[in-house]
């Protein structure tokens, strides 16, 4: 796979928290109005996806990069109330609490299903591998990841025991989780294919339309057109991340380091 250009990976880096700074400003501005969360719901919901990809699917296996995605649910879901408590929308530190807890089931939910989904698709043939092309990758769970699974399930399910937010929008979760995922997945796929970038882009963007538009006409109240621009903007920063940031080693990259070999390698001696 190519080398990393640290100017790129530090321009993508100042843009992310630059884009993440717009976002949280516009919220505190508006009040936290639709088009500012959806923005910031869709910054958010990509870089912890992107953090889930980079904790299953990197090459060098290190099973505590599970706690990563969990970190940064919180961390964001912490962001989140601070933003809503600046906007005043949430006065007192009862509701402040309830929200708190609502917004990181809502992250550990999608992390752990994001989680899940790649650990179970990463044998197969679905996802890009550098030099395994005999051999596939069998499903590797260390003691490390089960420890991370169950503190985090107890933890999530005495949230969920406890929040009236989340259980009184179980569809709505619901819709937002399954369409974060498959998503992650459908970006992850194409920009896997050995095809020219603008046609992967492409294919991006028509998977976030697709799911969106399904969304729309079958989940609840909340998909509408503001959960395809959502789906929209994460296909954008996932594409960004994974095509410029190299955190896979994506097949087509890795295709075209070889005939770069080839062609730089001196001719055999007849």
């Amino acid at each position: 796979m190519p080398r990393r250009s640290p100017v790129i990976i530090g321009l993508l880096f100042a843009a992310t928290l630059a884009v993440d700074a717009v976002a949280v400003v516009w919220g505190v501005v508006t009040g936290g109005g639709e088009a500012s969360g959806t923005l910031f719901f869709a910054l958010t919901f990509s870089q912890v996806g992107l953090l889930c990809v980079w904790a299953v699917l990197k090459r060098h296996y290190v099973g505590w990069r599970w706690v990563a995605p969990f970190a940064g649910g919180l961390a964001v879901a912490s962001l989140t109330v601070l933003v809503e408590l600046i906007a005043e929308h949430f006065r007192g530190p009862p509701d402040a609490g309830e929200v708190f807890l609502a917004f990181t089931s809502l992250y550990w939910i999608n992390v752990a299903v994001t989680l899940a989904t790649l650990w179970i698709l990463k044998p197969t043939r679905l996802f890009p591998k550098k030099g395994q092309t005999r051999h596939r990758p069998t499903w590797r769970f260390s003691v490390g990841n089960l420890l991370i699974l169950m503190t985090g399930t107890s933890v999530l399910l005495m949230l969920l025991a406890g929040n009236e937010l989340i259980a009184g929008a179980a569809a709505e979760v619901s819709t937002i989780v399954v369409g974060n995922v498959v998503l992650l997945v459908a970006v992850v796929l194409a920009c896997s294919m050995e095809r020219h970038w603008l046609l992967r882009l492409g294919t991006s963007l028509a998977a976030a339309i697709a799911i969106g538009a399904v969304s729309w006409q079958l989940g609840p109240e909340i998909a509408s057109i503001r959960l395809v621009a959502s789906y929209l903007i994460q296909t954008i920063v996932l594409f960004a991340w994974l095509e410029l940031g190299r955190i896979l080693p994506l097949a087509h990259s890795a295709h075209a380091n070889d005939d770069t070999s080839r062609k730089s390698s001196p001719a055999p001696p007849e």
